[in-house]
């Protein structure tokens, strides 16, 4: 994951530290409700990766059906930073709740395979990140805007 920033193309780490919580899986399964609910959450109240503007352009190799650009709820008092997902049992893929904090982008498939990718409207303040569905699993890319 790039985010080309004043001309240059900056690369972004990933979150090595979060932790996916289920609620009531279990339950819901034993009941036959198709959809389970859970959050996936970042250590720290603040991503590493600062950024000061708000209109910004990404770059991936992945396909961008499968991420999604978030806002963070933070809670000082725990020192963490969460978003909700739903899916259905059984599926990797969910989707994220509320969907406001789930934004529209814009993506372009270019020649070299490459997606760039913009946000339909600019950030505001606070923590976000880029969530992909990758190999039953997520990978989380963070960063703030101030």
């Amino acid at each position: 994951m790039f985010l080309l920033r004043n001309g240059k193309f900056i690369e972004m780490d990933s979150v090595t530290r979060y932790t996916e919580a289920s609620f009531k899986h279990g339950f819901k399964q034993l009941f036959g409700s198709p959809k389970n609910k859970f959050a996936i959450i970042a250590e720290d109240t603040k991503a590493k990766f600062r950024i000061n503007e708000q209109a910004l352009i990404f770059y991936t190799r992945y396909n961008t059906n499968k991420l999604e650009i978030v806002k963070f709820t933070v809670q000082h008092e725990k020192k963490r930073r969460y978003i909700f997902v739903v899916h259905l049992v059984g599926s990797n893929m969910g989707e994220v709740f509320p969907k406001e904090d789930a934004f529209d982008i814009d993506s372009e498939k270019l020649t070299s395979g490459i997606y760039k990718i913009t946000l339909k409207k600019p950030l505001i303040d606070g923590e976000y990140g880029i969530i992909v569905s990758y190999e039953r699993s997520y990978l989380i890319y963070d960063f703030g805007i101030e």
